[in-house]
C-alpha cells in the first residue's frame, strides 16, 4: 500500500469518527433538553409550604433556577394609589387594609406620627398618601408620585416568608423588590407581567394591584373585589434593581426574560400535575 493510499484511508476513517461523534452528541443533547415527543419538562421541587395545615399553598422552585411559583386566589392590593385610603374611609380601600395585625398603620405615610394628607398640589388632594415597599429615592418622602400607583402598573406583594429579610436584595434565591414576574388567570388564558412592589402580611399570599387584576380580568375592586382561586404566579429573583419600572418596561423586561427561561411552554410545564 503506497502511502498516498494510506493518507486516504487515514482520512477517510477520521471523517467517519468525527460524524459518528456528532451524532451520539446530537443523541445525547435530544434526551437531556427534551423526550422525543417534544414536549418540555419542568423539573419542579417543593420549596415551600404556606398557611395553615388543610390549607397550605405549596411554592415551587424548578431545580437549577431560582424561579419560583404557585397558585392560589388574588386578593387586592390597592396601596400606592393616590385614591387608596381617605380620613372619612371613603377611599378605594377601606382604612383597615392600611393597617397591620397591631392597628398600626403600615400602608400610609406618617408625618410627625400622624397619617400624612396629600394637598392641592397632590393626585388627590384630602387622601391620605399610601405607600409600596418599592419607591422611586429621588422623590420625597410625603409625595404620592414617590410609589407604585396600583391603579396603573401591575404589581404583586409577596409576603417576608419569600423576599429578603430586610425587605431588599440580598441575591440569594428568595425574591427582591422590582423582580418581575408574570401572572396568570387560568379561568380565561389572560396573562400579564407584573413588578414585586410591595410586602405582604405574612398570613396570606397572593396579591396584586389594582392595574394587575384589570388585565387579568379579575374584579380590580379592593374592597369586595379579586379571585378565590385559579391564580398562577412566577416570579423571576433577581432580575429588577429594586426600582419602579413603566408598563413599557415591565412588559419588555418579562417577554425577554420569559423568553430566555424557557417562554410559555415551560410556564405550562410547570404547572402541570401539581396535586
Amino acid at each position: 500500500m503506497n502511502t498516498k493510499t494510506v493518507t486516504i484511508a487515514v482520512l477517510l476513517l477520521s471523517i467517519a469518527t468525527i460524524l459518528l461523534c456528532v451524532f451520539f452528541l446530537h443523541q445525547g443533547s435530544g434526551r437531556l433538553e427534551a423526550a422525543p415527543s417534544g414536549k418540555v419538562f419542568c423539573d419542579r421541587m417543593v420549596w415551600q409550604e404556606f398557611g395553615k395545615r388543610g390549607s397550605q399553598i405549596t411554592i415551587w422552585k424548578q431545580r437549577g433556577y431560582d424561579v419560583f411559583f404557585f397558585e392560589t386566589g388574588m386578593t387586592i392590593d390597592a396601596d400606592g394609589s393616590p385614591h387608596a385610603y381617605h380620613p372619612s374611609n371613603i377611599g378605594i380601600d377601606d382604612n383597615e387594609n392600611g393597617k397591620d395585625e397591631q392597628g398600626n398603620w403600615v400602608g400610609i405615610v406618617l408625618a410627625n406620627k400622624k397619617p400624612y394628607i396629600q394637598n392641592s398640589t397632590d393626585p388627590a388632594p384630602g387622601y391620605y398618601v399610601s405607600a409600596t415597599s418599592l419607591y422611586d429615592m429621588t422623590k420625597r418622602r410625603t409625595d404620592p408620585r414617590r410609589y407604585v400607583d396600583s391603579e396603573k402598573i401591575p404589581y404583586i406583594a409577596l409576603p417576608r416568608q419569600v423576599m429578603h429579610p430586610d425587605g431588599r436584595c440580598q441575591r440569594d434565591a428568595k425574591a427582591c423588590l422590582g423582580d418581575i414576574t408574570i401572572v396568570r388567570n387560568i379561568e380565561n388564558g389572560r396573562y400579564a407581567f407584573a413588578i414585586l412592589a410591595d410586602q405582604a402580611p405574612s398570613s396570606g399570599i397572593g396579591e396584586g394591584s389594582i392595574a394587575l387584576a384589570t388585565a387579568l380580568g379579575i374584579d380590580p375592586d379592593a374592597r369586595i373585589g379579586g379571585a378565590k382561586e385559579g391564580i398562577q404566579y412566577l416570579i423571576f429573583p433577581g432580575t429588577g434593581d429594586e426600582k419602579p419600572k413603566s408598563i413599557e418596561q415591565i412588559n419588555d423586561m418579562g417577554k425577554k426574560i420569559l423568553e430566555r427561561w424557557g417562554g410559555m411552554g415551560k410556564l405550562d410545564a410547570c404547572f402541570a400535575d401539581q396535586s
